[in-house]
């Protein structure tokens, strides 16, 4: 079972969780929007039968929780567990997605910087993409992965990587 919610956060947050932790965080711009986004990553990311529900766990209060402490930046490490059994990643996605939980609140790497950290330099445009692909967007801050020169890209928009990025100074 898949429980979610969504929050008000410029404008909305869609939250998931499995029984063993936050499975997905994406923005959207509407409430349904953010849910029929998510039922799309599950039905592509599952060949299983899961049910929605908006009964929250544990799992997902604290995800709650945490995410809307962020903008207030008394939170600067979440200690939410992950699982990322749906998103159906490549070993490299995986690689970087473990790199940028390293990468720390108020700090930003380059993109070279991240494929050097998983041995693989010349990956930086595979890092790019992985980015892209990150279903659980904060709590895995690819946000905090900008260019040599410049903001890079963002699936959320640069206006909201660049407001990330403020919170966190």
């Amino acid at each position: 079972m898949i429980r979610f919610s969504t929050i008000t956060f410029s404008p909305f947050i869609t939250l998931a969780t499995t029984s063993k932790g936050l499975c997905y965080l994406q923005p959207s711009l509407t409430e349904e929007a953010g849910l029929t986004t998510l039922r799309h990553y599950i039905a592509l990311s599952s060949s299983s039968l899961h049910i929605l529900t908006k009964q929250p766990n544990k799992l997902l209060i604290q995800a709650l929780q945490e995410v809307r402490s962020y903008p207030t930046r008394s939170l600067t490490h979440f200690t939410t567990p992950l699982d990322l059994s749906l998103s159906r990643a490549t070993d490299f996605q995986r690689r970087v997605w473990q790199a940028l939980l390293l990468i720390p609140f108020g700090t930003t790497q380059t993109y070279s910087q991240v494929a050097c950290t998983i041995n693989s330099p010349k990956s930086y445009r595979a890092v790019g993409s992985a980015n892209r692909k990150n279903p659980i967007y904060l709590l895995i801050p690819c946000h905090r992965v900008v260019a040599v020169v410049g903001l890079g890209g963002y699936s959320g928009g640069l206006e909201m990587k660049e407001l990330l990025l403020q919170l966190e100074q």
